[in-house]
């Protein structure tokens, strides 16, 4: 699973989805499908666990525009101590991309 980095607003000392609204940047890295992967970009929460952003990725070295969309049906979770997760829907270049899961 990819580390994630998120700077921007912090949510607060009573964390949960409506506390985590806003703006973040992110980078993130790790290894995907065996492959090395980084990536950062922006990313906007709303107060129902839905997360919406764009930025770059690094795929074993090719640099490409990515989207990233949470499923409707499957909201981000925030934690009391700040912590939580989220999957996304990525579309690279226009492509879907199997699903994706952060944990902060």
């Amino acid at each position: 699973m990819p580390a994630v980095a998120a700077f921007g607003q912090s949510p607060g000392p009573a964390c949960n989805e409506r506390s985590a609204i806003g703006a973040y940047g992110y980078s993130c890295s790790g290894a995907y499908q065996g492959q090395p992967f980084a990536a950062y970009g922006y990313v906007y929460g709303d107060s129902r666990g839905q997360w919406h952003g764009y930025g770059k990725v690094s795929l074993n070295g090719t640099i490409l525009p990515w989207t990233h969309d949470t499923k409707t049906n499957d909201p981000a979770t925030v934690n009391p101590d700040c912590t939580g997760s989220v999957t996304y829907e990525i579309t690279k270049l226009a492509s879907p991309l199997p699903t994706l899961i952060l944990s902060m």
